[in-house]
């Protein structure tokens, strides 16, 4: 499916921390604004990130480089990159981010910076409990196997 909006006129307009505007297969575009002094806090993707500034000033810390980003300035975050977007100025900080593949959930929509980091709490707890229970179903298996009789071959009937 295509997609064609004025990126810049919804950047401007959008009040959400990190709201979806598009999502397929290949391609996953985010809206973000960034209140004064806040920051998107250090992450890494599994796909490369671009990100247009459309509004404010501010800094894009990749891999320990910090680099001034403002209104009309774009930057490319290598895939596996650290890398966090910090709002240095006195209005929101507004951006847009074109994920190739997609890695943020589809349908992601969070009014606040707290919002978002309970998301991601709660999706690392899930994560914990899932990597508990396989690790405690794949011991039992383990057991279950080392514990089973070794059958002998049925006797040969004459």
């Amino acid at each position: 499916m295509a997609f064609s909006k004025d990126m810049a006129r919804l950047a401007k307009a959008n009040s959400f921390f990190r709201k979806e505007v598009y999502l397929d297969k290949n391609i996953q575009i985010v809206l973000m604004s960034l209140k004064p002094g806040d920051d998107i806090g250090e992450e890494t993707h599994r796909a490369d990130q671009t990100t247009y500034f459309v509004e404010g000033t501010g800094s894009a810390v990749i891999d320990g480089r910090s680099n001034k980003v403002a209104a009309d300035h774009m930057i490319v975050i290598p895939q596996g990159a650290k890398h966090n977007i910090i709002n240095k100025g006195t209005t929101p900080l507004e951006l847009f981010s074109v994920y190739a593949p997609p890695t943020e959930n589809p349908g992601v929509k969070h009014k606040t910076k707290a919002d978002a980091e309970a998301e991601a709490e709660a999706e690392a707890a899930e994560e914990g409990v899932v990597t508990k229970i396989v690790k405690v179903a794949k011991e039992k298996l383990t057991r279950a196997a080392s514990a089973k009789p070794k059958h002998e071959p049925a006797a040969k009937r004459s």
